[in-house]
């Protein structure tokens, strides 16, 4: 009965056991293959990335589009999208407005949107620290959208919903407080 190691549980022979190089060998390999299998599983969750730790968009009533992430879209998948980072607006107590777009190039306000916009209060002084925002797609209906497979990117576009206090806006990515925009590969559409 082989051995196995405390971490990956590779299999290797005990001292007593006949020589059965062949055999060992394969035992080791298969052991290998199958845990690199299921840490690329993992490593392969997150499509995309990108961390700021300056000072983004601004703006107004308008939408205005602002921190973005490439990705390689497959429609045979789930995805994620999540944004995180803090807001400054001028305006007394507004609700903001996020959204999430999608092109194969440069997306603007006029690029299909994932789900619908995302309302949030920044009450208060004006800010709100460490807000997280995400939406969850199925490749098919982004497809469907007009989404082609392959190289693709997702921004996150901001305003301030209308008659609910005007006044400006600014995407925070201090030292202290980075911002993020994730996409993450939520596995096999069935």
């Amino acid at each position: 009965m082989p051995f196995k190691t405390p971490i990956f549980g590779f299999r290797y022979p005990a001292i007593t056991e006949d020589p059965n190089v062949p055999r060992d060998i394969k035992n080791l390999a298969d052991d290998v293959e199958n845990t690199v299998a299921a840490l690329r599983s993992v490593a392969l969750g997150i499509r995309g990335r990108t961390i700021y730790n300056t000072t983004g968009a601004t703006g107004g009533q308008q939408e205005v589009m602002g921190d973005s992430v490439p990705f390689e879209f497959d429609p045979n998948r789930w995805y994620e999208f999540e944004w995180q980072g803090n807001i400054v607006a001028t305006a007394a107590n507004p609700y903001m407005s996020f959204t999430f777009r999608v092109a194969n190039g440069s997306p603007s306000n006029t690029s299909p949107l994932v789900g619908t916009p995302y309302l949030i209060p920044v009450w208060g002084s004006g800010k709100f620290h460490y807000a997280q925002i995400t939406a969850v797609a199925k490749g098919s209906e982004l497809a469907a959208s007009g989404l082609n497979a392959g190289p693709a990117q997702v921004r996150m576009g901001n305003y301030i919903t209308g008659g609910n206090g005007g006044g400006t806006w600014t995407i925070r990515g201090d030292a202290d407080n980075r911002r993020q925009m994730v996409v993450r590969d939520s596995g096999a559409v069935s």
